[in-house]
């Protein structure tokens, strides 16, 4: 595992870090809430400490499906591809805002610390689930229809 490697953690690894469901050792958890899109394997060991096997851990991870590689081309963004996900992202926050309110803040605050296409897509099906809930199954598919138009058909739950 690539010392640079950046990841971020999937739907299952979200769900773990608010219901703990699966049971994981307290330094994998440790390790699971640091994982942001940002931090790199090498940055997570010595946030840690210095830890030794980071790697492994971050296999175990991975391995669990808490946490996927963000892909290298990724990074950095192409400035259009930068605009791009700026605007979808805009999008978004204000579909939520509007139509969420309050209720919507958490998952604008989540959006909005997304820096790759790849973290935003990581978070669209728990934006597409908490939508749906809110406003109904019609403006939700509208809106994931929106985004696949600007982002294209890799977006999850399409």
């Amino acid at each position: 595992m690539a010392p640079e490697t950046v990841y971020i953690k999937t739907a299952l690894g979200r769900a773990e870090i608010q219901r703990r469901g699966r049971g994981l050792a307290p330094r994998l958890r440790q390790v699971l809430i640091l994982v942001d899109g940002k931090r790199s394997v090498a940055e997570i060991g010595v946030s840690l400490g210095g830890v030794e096997d980071i790697g492994r851990l971050m296999a175990a991870l991975e391995q669990a499906g808490c946490i996927e590689a963000e892909p290298p081309e990724q990074w950095p963004l192409a400035d259009e591809q930068q605009e791009n996900l700026e605007f979808v992202k805009r999008l978004l926050a204000d579909r939520i805002h509007a139509d969420l309110g309050a209720g919507g803040g958490t998952l604008i605050r989540r959006l909005a610390d997304c820096r790759t296409p790849g973290q935003l897509r990581s978070h669209m099906s728990e934006v597409y689930a908490q939508y749906e809930r809110s406003v109904g199954a019609k403006p939700a598919r509208t809106l994931r229809s929106l985004v696949q138009r600007q982002m294209g058909p890799e977006t999850p739950g399409h």
